[in-house]
């Protein structure tokens, strides 16, 4: 369980065809109004979150600043408990990929297809860390298979592939198929008492 979880936390494309293309930025929601409450909180990477108790909640934007249409595929990876459960993951039935080049989405909205995320710590803890990957994709790629505890779907889903380095975005009208990810680390600590 432990080495799937890091095989799949450091998976990477060598190439890097998105890097500073996508991007993540992650923000504290108000629980009834769904609005962001606080700037975005993540800083090179990296956020620190205190659990408050208050089941609080936040949302992920994601930044395409390539001139590529990308399925992205969220996952939320616990290094307490090595538990890796999908965020979002994009119907293959849409009408197209659903992150446009030059635009942006919300995970976590509040619609039935976007839940928001929260973080918590395990009972007795007094810090924790959970990871946030996203990878994208130029072609619809099913992606449950990376989720801990459903090793059957192994079989059934390969996982991106390395196979194609990218060409330049003005490359004819061929078909361009490029991957690469992005990971953020989220820690969070107990509240001190008062």
């Amino acid at each position: 369980v432990a080495a799937r979880f890091h095989l799949h936390l450091h998976r990477k494309n060598p190439w890097k065809p998105m890097l500073g293309l996508v991007t993540m930025e992650l923000y504290r929601l108000d629980a009834t109004s769904w609005t962001r409450v606080s700037g975005n909180l993540l800083v090179d990477g990296r956020a620190q979150i205190v659990d408050d108790d208050k089941n609080s909640i936040y949302s992920v934007v994601v930044h395409n600043y390539s001139d590529y249409d990308l399925w992205p595929y969220l996952v939320s990876m616990d290094s307490g408990g090595y538990s890796i459960s999908m965020v979002y993951h994009p119907e293959a039935a849409l009408s197209g990929p659903p992150l446009r080049a030059h635009s942006h989405m919300v995970i976590g909205s509040g619609s039935l297809d976007s839940e928001a995320l929260s973080f918590a710590l395990a009972d007795g803890a007094s810090t924790g860390a959970t990871f946030l990957k996203l990878f994208v994709s130029s072609v619809y790629t099913p992606m449950t298979f990376i989720e801990q505890g459903t090793p059957s779907t192994l079989a059934r889903n390969p996982p991106l592939t390395e196979k194609t380095k990218p060409k330049g975005a003005g490359a004819g009208t061929e078909s361009v198929e490029l991957w690469d990810s992005v990971v953020s680390c989220v820690t969070i600590v107990r509240r001190s008492p008062s």
